[in-house]
């Protein structure tokens, strides 16, 4: 769209400076041709020289005739390009509404995983409040993500504590089932670390902050902010579970997503979320919607331990 409107307006411009050159001509054309006799009479040219000149007016016909043709094809790739302009805003209009359509369809599946994951867990609604009742506690978001991770740390042991158990109770039930080789099998690391520079975009659009850019004077950004289209969809960066969804401080609509060995993401700006705490995400699954505007802007952090790290270098080009 953006070649096509410097082309129109290259096309636009080369026009009106060949029709202001023919009108000045023809204009001058017209006015010998009313008053001859007149304008032969006060040339201050001796008669050889009023002939010659003449004879160029007649000549120049030809340039004209040239000059007219010009401009007819000027006339003609302005409406052609007005006309290929016109489609292709009929093309973006209809994407859009595909677009909307298929948005709206996302939301009623996510709405529906988020409702069937509150009936099957029953430690959704308590999980929820202890992030409530963190962020309320916490000073910064840093302090934030730290209280959320001593949380997590603290869940993960009585998890770890109870797999503990389980298996021990597992073991012996096979060992008096006369498999005394049994050995439970340990679980795979996530692997987000071996992820840098393949993890999706949460949205798509330039970047239009940097990591570690200065905001204000003694400010910088521990992120990166991406210009979005309006309404656009946000999506999860990569596998994980969200340990934080909801407003902080002045970040709207936080989403904190915890991807294991260490490592968070931090989302922010959206205009509705479709993921609550303690939801299990894919990679490229849908986590929200950005705002309408213009001027709409997605904040994106990637931390280690609590940490900010580019998110640059883990995203694919």
């Amino acid at each position: 769209m953006e070649i096509l409107q410097k082309h129109l307006a290259e096309s636009e411009k080369k026009f009106n400076r060949e029709h202001g050159m023919l009108i000045e001509t023809l204009a001058a054309l017209q006015n010998l041709a009313l008053r001859p006799s007149e304008a032969v009479l006060v040339q201050p040219l001796s008669p050889v020289d009023v002939m010659r000149s003449s004879i160029l007016l007649r000549g120049s016909a030809h340039a004209l005739e040239g000059r007219a043709q010009i401009i007819r094809q000027s006339i003609e790739d302005i409406s052609r390009q007005k006309d290929e302009i016109a489609g292709r805003l009929a093309d973006i209009e209809k994407e859009n509404k595909e677009l909307e359509k298929q948005q709206a369809d996302m939301k009623v599946l996510s709405k529906q995983k988020s409702e069937m994951y509150s009936k099957l867990s029953t430690q959704s609604k308590e999980a929820q409040e202890k992030a409530k009742a963190l962020a309320s506690q916490a000073n910064n978001l840093r302090d934030l993500v730290a209280k959320l991770e001593k949380q997590k740390e603290l869940q993960q042991k009585q998890m770890a504590e109870k797999s503990r158990l389980a298996r021990e109770r597992a073991t012996e039930e096979l060992r008096a089932a006369n498999r005394p080789d049994y050995a439970p099998q340990s679980q795979e690391p996530t692997g987000f670390g071996k992820a840098k520079g393949r993890l999706s975009r949460p949205a798509r659009g330039p970047v239009v902050t940097k990591f570690h850019a200065e905001m204000s004077k003694g400010v910088i950004s521990n992120g990166i902010d991406i210009k979005t289209v309006s309404k656009a969809q946000v999506i999860a960066p990569y596998d994980g579970t969200v340990i934080f969804a909801g407003p902080f401080k002045n970040f709207a609509n936080l989403l904190i997503i915890d991807h294991g060995e260490g490592y968070t993401s931090l989302l922010s700006g959206l205009a509705e979320t479709d993921a609550s705490v303690g939801q299990m995400l894919l990679a490229g699954e849908p986590v929200g919607t950005m705002p309408a505007g213009d001027n709409v802007k997605l904040h994106m952090e990637i931390r280690k331990k609590n940490r900010p790290v580019d998110p640059n270098e883990w995203l694919s080009k």
